[in-house]
């Protein structure tokens, strides 16, 4: 399970948090988000998106998260044990909702 915080598209912390929680199945892993009171909130988009399926047993390590001049980007380290994805980082970017590669 990989706990990041939730970021504004400005890059400050909106005081809630996401979790990543491997699946045991091909589907993706689970994203759940809750604001600073624990209440559930959707996650932002393009965060679900980000993380492939296909990939049974698939684990998602704590991410790192960087803040650029315009952007703030979460990078996760990602694979699945049934060796469909041998190991990879997934990239979100929160200031424009898409994966990094589609940010610009």
């Amino acid at each position: 399970m990989a706990i990041t915080p939730r970021y504004f598209a400005d890059g400050t912390n909106d005081s809630g948090v996401c979790t990543i929680v491997g699946n045991k199945t091909p589907d993706p892993p689970i994203v759940a988000c809750g604001d600073g009171t624990g209440t559930y909130v959707d996650p932002q988009p393009g965060l679900v998106d980000l993380f492939p399926a296909g990939g049974a047993r698939s684990v998602v390590f704590q991410p790192l998260t960087i803040k650029l001049s315009d952007d703030v980007r979460t990078y996760f380290p990602f694979y699945s044990e049934d060796r469909t994805y041998l190991g990879q980082t997934l990239c979100y970017s929160w200031a424009y909702h898409v994966p990094c590669e589609q940010s610009g």
